[in-house]
């Protein structure tokens, strides 16, 4: 097996460093897999994406099964320096997207029966879950809603100051939200949502109680049972969203308000 083949076959493992280990078990071999793949990033690095515009028009016109798309986007802007697109505002915050690819995790990994049927696995950029609430009622097979991660949800208070202002000088807060785009079956945007994130690392909160609700001005008497969700529409593309986009949280939005586990996916 040649380098850039070994590449392909790690790139699709669950996990690159074993898939490495197994295929070079030699020490030396395994370094001069490592200095080629090291020398090949170099020279097709591509450039950082800093402009929220071009962002949204890769992500709006991609085909999300395409592995140089993938990679591309992902090293892109997995850059130290964040990428920040405005999504909107509701009636008391605004909300932002800081782009990263990989800010959820597949909970089973390893479980074969809730792995989604279409192999090796696409990288962890692309998840899936068993679509919950109202349109899994209707399919006993409950097809999979397959994604592709865009980033974390933030939020500010709402004001009028300028957004380049408050992206300067004002605090983001995690919603615990994340953003990504919908893949339909011809792998191109299915639109656009938000999908709670049930990091287990987060034992600093019991996760029973607040998971699933979006922020709430302080001193206000919602009920939680009511707002909680854990998956939500917000438009038909990235493209639409911007500072000035009203944000709907009401019932025809939400697309799922039960759990769902997340699960790596596997290429047909």
């Amino acid at each position: 097996m040649d380098f850039d083949e070994a590449r392909k076959s790690m790139w699709a493992s669950a996990d690159f460093t074993e898939a490495m280990r197994q295929i070079y078990p030699d020490p030396i071999r395994r370094q001069q897999f490592k200095d080629w793949l090291r020398a090949r990033r170099e020279n097709f690095a591509p450039k950082i994406l800093t402009d929220p515009d071009k962002f949204k028009t890769d992500i709006d016109n991609a085909h999300f099964f395409n592995e140089t798309f993938l990679d591309t986007m992902v090293r892109s802007t997995g850059a130290k320096q964040r990428l920040w697109v405005p999504i909107g505002r509701d009636e008391h915050f605004r909300y932002r997207l800081t782009v990263e690819p990989h800010g959820l995790e597949a909970t089973d990994v390893d479980d074969e029966e809730n792995l989604v049927n279409l192999a090796p696995v696409f990288p962890r950029c692309v998840l899936a879950f068993q679509s919950p609430g109202k349109a899994a009622e209707k399919s006993a097979e409950k097809p999979a809603f397959i994604f592709f991660q865009l980033g974390e949800l933030e939020y500010t208070p709402n004001t009028d100051t300028d957004i380049d202002t408050i992206a300067t000088h004002r605090g983001w807060d995690e919603t615990g939200f994340n953003v990504v785009a919908r893949i339909g079956s011809d792998g191109k945007m299915g639109g656009i949502f938000i999908v709670y994130n049930m990091d287990e690392t987060r034992t600093d909160r019991d996760l029973k109680e607040i998971w699933g609700l979006l922020p709430t001005p302080l001193g206000s008497d919602f009920d939680d049972e009511e707002r909680r969700f854990f998956c939500a529409r917000l438009s038909n593309s990235l493209g639409e969203l911007g500072d000035d986009y009203r944000l709907n949280w009401e019932e025809d939005s939400i697309f799922g308000r039960e759990l769902a586990n997340l699960v790596r996916v596997r290429r047909n």
